[in-house]
């Protein structure tokens, strides 16, 4: 994602912050590294498919970039108003 994409703030879930029994160390980030990049890849391509955010009510993660005119159908409901 570009510098304006979604941004998901952890810093409280870190065994620095919340002790080491209960939060996120550096071994648990190395563990789940492949996995969180597959799922950043994921998310990339389906908030780059109009037809992928309309279906799964994603089309607020475009809101500012989006045509202003534009409204999209879903099952003949309107699941978007600009």
């Amino acid at each position: 994602m570009d510098a304006k994409g979604l941004r998901f703030d952890f810093n409280n879930m870190f065994s620095f912050s919340v002790g080491a029994e209960a939060g996120v160390c550096d071994r648990d980030l190395a563990r789940l590294a492949p996995q969180a990049a597959a799922a950043g890849r994921h998310l990339s391509k389906v908030i780059a498919d109009r037809a992928c955010r309309i279906n799964l009510s994603l089309e607020w993660v475009k809101l500012p970039f989006q045509n202003k005119s534009a409204a999209a159908y879903r099952g003949g409901m309107r699941t978007s108003f600009l």
